[in-house]
């Protein structure tokens, strides 16, 4: 609760800019996974422009490491679609 209280407070949104590179960060652990959507200005700093993370069910923490990393991606492109079709 005190780290996600943390990343609320020091995180600033940014508005999409089509014209900027856009990458998005995932990591998975045995509690969850997360991403976070971002764009490359010109002095190479990240800005991010979205950000989510959620906890696994009690099935999918038996998955292995290599589907929850997957499963994290696969989410972040579905949240993140209508950025991605330029």
């Amino acid at each position: 609760k005190a780290a996600i209280d943390a990343v609320q407070l020091a995180v600033i949104l940014e508005p999409f800019d089509w014209s900027r590179r856009t990458a998005i960060i995932t990591d998975a652990c045995n509690e969850g996974h997360g991403y976070w959507l971002v764009q490359i200005d010109n002095d190479r700093y990240f800005n991010v422009i979205a950000l989510k993370s959620r906890a696994w069910s009690r099935v999918q923490r038996a998955w292995s490491t290599i589907h929850k990393e997957c499963m994290a991606l696969v989410d972040a492109i579905h949240d993140c679609e209508h950025y991605l079709h330029y």
